[in-house]
C-alpha cells in the first residue's frame, strides 16, 4: 500500500487531480495503520503520509491537513534511531511545516520548533553531505522570520 500511495501522490503532483491525494492519503493512512510502529518502514510510511496531508492542505487550505501532517512528521521522528540516515531528512521536514504553519497562523511557538528541528537536522548531518546547505538554509530562514516577527510595528 505504501507503493500504491506514493503511486497516487506522484500522480497528483503531476495531474492535480484531487481524487488522487486523497486515494493517495488514504492508502498512506492503511499502511501506517499497519505497520503500526512495528515495521523498520513506519517511519517513512508516516512521512509519505504527512507530505501527502501537507500537499492537500496546499490544494484546499484546510488547518486539519497542517495539524496532521505536523503529527504524522513527529512521530515518524520520534521512531526514527538517531543513527539513521533519514532522521535529519526527516527533521527538516517537520522543520518546514512548522515554518509554514507559522506563516499561515503567526503562532511564534511553531516557529520556536521550527528552529529547533531544523537545527537538530543540521546537527545529524555531516560536514560535506549535500543536503547540509539546505537544512542550514532552512534554519536562516525560520531566524529570519523570527527576527521579522518580533520587530516593533510601526
Amino acid at each position: 500500500m505504501p507503493n500504491l500511495g506514493i503511486s497516487q501522490q506522484a500522480r497528483f503532483k503531476r495531474l492535480g487531480e484531487l481524487i488522487d491525494i486523497e486515494d493517495c492519503i488514504s492508502n498512506l493512512h492503511r499502511a501506517v495503520q499497519f505497520t503500526n510502529g512495528g515495521r523498520p518502514d513506519n517511519a517513512a510510511c508516516l512521512v509519505n503520509l504527512g507530505l501527502s496531508q501537507r500537499a492537500r492542505f496546499d490544494r484546499l487550505g484546510e488547518l486539519t491537513d497542517m495539524e496532521d501532517c505536523i503529527l504524522n512528521l513527529q512521530k515518524a521522528v520520534q521512531f526514527t534511531d538517531d543513527e539513521h540516515p533519514n532522521k535529519a531528512m526527516y527533521l527538516f521536514n517537520l522543520g518546514l511545516i512548522q515554518k509554514a504553519r507559522f506563516d499561515h497562523l503567526g503562532e511564534l511557538t511553531d516557529l520556536e520548533h521550527s528552529i529547533s528541528n531544523s537545527h537538530r537536522a543540521v546537527q545529524f548531518t555531516k560536514d560535506g553531505h549535500p543536503d547540509k546547505a539546505m537544512f542550514l538554509s532552512n534554519v536562516g530562514g525560520s531566524q529570519r522570520a523570527r527576527f521579522g516577527s518580533s520587530r516593533p510595528t510601526d
